[in-house]
């Protein structure tokens, strides 16, 4: 794998008195889509989180182009270009699509924020259509997209995306697919994706790693991944 972009090494983190992630290490190098799996309980949202901000690790490092995001709050990782996307399509339901959009552009890398909106709204016509309606009125998979974009507009490095495909009837899939491939051809971002359904991951992708009760139990590419039981031993598996 070349160059990392984001480099986490030996993290331990929790909540309370429950360690859900033990001593892991992983990188999502630049440019690239690195899938994380895993059962549900398996630790891969406290990852993001702990990247973001959201969750303060026990112990380890995790850097980005080598400065360390340890001991950051949310806000001070999304201004080094850290953008969390989070599970269950929380968008601002009562504000239009336009609002929402605006309100992802409090870090911008280069333009103005109306660049990137009509950047946007060109890609995505659905959001166009729909720029002047309530967020809450679109469909989960057009509130997905929304959501997505709306990282985009800081125009991040680096790219969290919490179960993007939770929830989504299955012919919305290919839209999501096609936006996070858009998000890194276009913004140059690397993207760290959690998901429980392997199959979308793995097609987005060219790394991955899988997780089971906190541990790190395999990494491979996407391709050998698919191929192998390592996923099936992950969510059935016998605990490391």
């Amino acid at each position: 794998m070349s160059t990392a972009e984001l480099e986490i090494s030996g993290l331990t983190a929790g909540y309370g008195g429950v360690v859900a992630v033990k001593d892991v290490s992983l990188s999502v190098p630049a440019g690239t889509t690195v899938a994380l799996l895993g059962a549900n309980g398996a630790g891969k949202s406290t990852i993001l989180r702990s990247v973001s901000g959201q969750v303060k690790p026990r112990s380890g490092d995790i850097r980005l182009n080598g400065e360390s995001l340890v001991g950051l709050r949310p806000d001070q990782t999304l201004a080094r270009g850290v953008a969390h996307v989070l599970e269950g399509r929380q968008v601002f339901a009562q504000m239009t699509v336009l609002e929402n959009l605006r309100l992802g552009s409090v870090r911008r890398g280069g333009g103005t924020h109306d660049e990137t909106i009509a950047l946007l709204l060109d890609h995505f016509p659905v959001l166009a259509e729909k720029a002047k309606q309530p967020a809450g009125q679109l469909s989960g998979g057009q509130q997905q997209m929304l959501a997505i974009s709306r990282a985009l507009m800081s125009r991040p490095r680096m790219l969290l995306l919490d179960e993007p495909s939770l929830g989504l009837a299955p012919v919305m899939l290919p839209t999501i697919v096609e936006l996070i491939r858009w998000a890194q051809t276009t913004f140059g971002a690397a993207v760290l994706i959690v998901e429980q359904y392997s199959a979308l991951a793995l097609q987005v992708s060219t790394w991955g790693y899988v997780l089971r009760n906190g541990h790190l139990v395999a990494s491979a590419s996407s391709a050998e991944l698919s191929e192998g039981d390592a996923i099936n031993t992950a969510y059935f598996g016998v605990d490391p």
